[in-house]
């Protein structure tokens, strides 16, 4: 009777232990082992089965399978494509030209919109890190040229990548949500910059200048070019 109660707790009653069992297992396999991708969705996919005792144990090679097709023949070729596309616009200089294009709209002083701008662009066919790695280094440029705001540059950039990724089709979270709500590819691509952008806003600008001024010493004294120091220090 206890096993019966608890299959039904688990499975029937509380779907989202099953969940939380399946994050928990993919971040410590992707974190801790440092784990292929691939191999640490297989090994969550098997141990969320066995955290649902209604999948007999048998039954969840072949269930995993089933869901993994179905999944692929929805979303995987969008998604692929997609990191084709992504994959073509940073091998190609496609991305240099959006991030320069960028700034010769809102000039060179205002180096955070133009960050934010490309980073919110780059990252909708792009995945996040990609997008991340190609312009940290741009931020790191900026405050090296500027010599303030390295804190401002990069949540501007982080922030407008991680909500475009997180909102707007192709990128495989709400790809996979649109395609299980059944919801219109258009529409959701629509609402996602809707919601995006003013969300990107506030955590890239608006944060990113109120942690900037909190921060700014401990960066500037972090990241400020040995030349710099060295005639700050013959000044004294």
């Amino acid at each position: 009777m206890v096993i019966e109660s608890l299959a039904l707790q688990l499975s029937g009653q509380a779907p989202l232990i099953s969940l939380v069992a399946g994050v928990v297992a993919i971040v410590f396999f992707l974190t801790v082992l440092d784990l292929p991708p691939f191999i640490a969705l297989v090994l969550s996919g098997v141990i969320v089965g066995i955290a649902a005792p209604t999948i007999a144990f048998a039954d969840i090679p072949g269930q995993f399978a089933t869901a993994f097709s179905e999944g692929m023949a929805g979303i995987g070729i969008p998604i692929l494509m997609a990191a084709v596309i992504g994959k073509s616009i940073i091998e190609s200089g496609a991305a240099d030209r959006i991030v320069r294009g960028f700034s010769e709209v809102v000039g060179q002083d205002r180096t955070e919109i133009s960050l934010f701008g490309s980073s919110f662009v780059i990252a909708i066919p792009v995945f996040f890190d990609n997008v991340f790695y190609l312009l940290a280094p741009l931020a790191r440029a900026a405050r090296s040229r500027t010599g303030r705001n390295y804190a401002l540059y990069i949540v501007a950039v982080g922030a407008a990548g991680a909500v475009t990724h997180g909102f707007v089709p192709p990128t495989p979270g709400p790809l996979l949500a649109a395609e299980e709500l059944d919801a219109d590819l258009g529409s959701t691509i629509l609402i996602g910059l809707l919601i995006g952008v003013p969300t990107a806003i506030v955590a890239g600008l608006g944060y990113g200048h109120w942690i900037n001024r909190r921060s700014t010493s401990r960066f500037a004294t972090r990241w400020e070019p040995r030349s710099t120091r060295f005639r700050r220090k013959s000044t004294r």
